[in-house]
């Protein structure tokens, strides 16, 4: 397959990513890299590659010293005061420990280096959680290597860190397919990817991303179906929870769609996939991305119909102390707090054709 510009910058920074997984470079110890997405689907001008990751549960070469210094300089705030930024600190203590050391097996050089790469985005707030109870930003070895590539290998994006026993179907990943570029075993990067979209291999992955983008839009209907048939319950029967209770167990829950047992049981269908081995490569992609679009716009529905029958839920709740209070004056005191102004449109507009104005 002959790759397009864009095709070629972006397998290039694979390569630099296969280097840095087989050089130990990382903050995780990688054991494999699976791709997935338009890229592998043989789009000419994609926007960036998705990736996941697979590695040990141990933090990667020399994590845990990384860690024990920043922790050290994170916990004294005087730190802040004599340097700009958090690596100019990192580095002061660093040599301060290593000055009198004996040379090692890992060269100090070297090490040094590695560290600087790994802080090197990091400025002294992002290092601190923006609430009680977060975590710090260095104490994830995951969110450290994203941050890193980020910076180092633009428009790759590392969506799901895996351990080796889980499966991208544990994980909710909600991609047709995965294809094997990296591993101890296989570490050609270039020849990997290149098989990958040799044209017979493009086809078959695209025909699986359709029957799995397929299958999703036929879930999504069902399930965004029976959440506002539970909304318009909830209305119509006070309390709300007379309706909710008929919803098959989970279903109020995020990033939770009905099986297929349960779309054939409430609402009688039957999910059957409409058949493209016949069609060409160029028309089964455009379907794919028009599918992927629907499946993007459908989830936004269903989460925005689950958040506003949650407004409902916890209004009612509420008048049981506060009997007075009309349900658009309460929604729309909640809607102003901790969302954003997209979240807010959509779940106002859910509420609107529920017959509950917000503004």
């Amino acid at each position: 397959m002959k790759l397009s510009s864009r095709q070629k910058l972006l397998l290039s920074r694979l390569v630099a990513l296969g280097s840095q997984a087989r050089q130990r470079q990382l903050p995780v110890e990688v054991t494999e890299i699976f791709g997935f997405g338009s890229f592998f689907r043989g789009k000419q001008r994609p926007k960036d590659v998705d990736l996941l990751i697979c590695h040990t549960c141990e933090h990667g070469r020399a994590f845990s010293s990384f860690q024990a210094i920043l922790e050290h300089i994170a916990a004294d705030v005087r730190y802040q005061y004599d340097f700009d930024r958090p690596l100019a600190a990192f580095l002061d203590e660093y040599d301060r420990r290593h000055a009198n050391m004996l040379p090692g097996l890992v060269s100090v050089d070297e090490e040094r280096e590695l560290f600087q790469r790994w802080l090197e985005p990091y400025s002294w707030p992002m290092l601190f959680p923006k609430c009680i109870g977060d975590a710090c930003a260095w104490e994830d070895p995951c969110g450290v290597t994203r941050r890193l590539l980020r910076r180092r290998v633009p428009n790759v994006n590392v969506a799901y860190f895996i351990f080796p026993d889980r499966s991208p179907d544990q994980i909710g990943l909600r991609a047709g397919f995965t294809e094997l570029i990296w591993s101890h075993d296989q570490p050609d990067i270039s020849d990997n990817v290149m098989a990958a979209l040799a044209p017979d291999r493009v086809l078959a992955n695209t025909q699986k991303e359709f029957r799995n983008f397929d299958r999703q839009l036929f879930l999504l209907r069902a399930t965004l179906a029976m959440l506002e048939q539970c909304a318009r319950q909830a209305l119509k029967e006070h309390p709300p929870e007379t309706g909710a209770s008929r919803l098959p167990h989970g279903l109020l829950c995020a990033e939770t769609l009905m099986t297929e047992s349960q779309v054939t049981q409430e609402l009688g269908k039957t999910y059957q996939c409409r058949g493209v081995d016949d069609l060409g490569q160029h028309e089964l992609g455009e379907l794919v991305e028009q599918h992927r679009a629907g499946v993007k716009d459908l989830w936004n529905r269903v989460e925005s119909t689950r958040q506003a029958i949650g407004l409902m839920n916890r209004y009612w709740r509420w008048t049981e102390r506060r009997p007075n209070i009309p349900i658009e004056k309460f929604v729309a005191g909640e809607l102003g707090s901790g969302k954003t102004a997209a979240q807010r449109r959509i779940v106002s507009t859910v509420l609107s054709s529920l017959g509950i104005e917000t503004s």
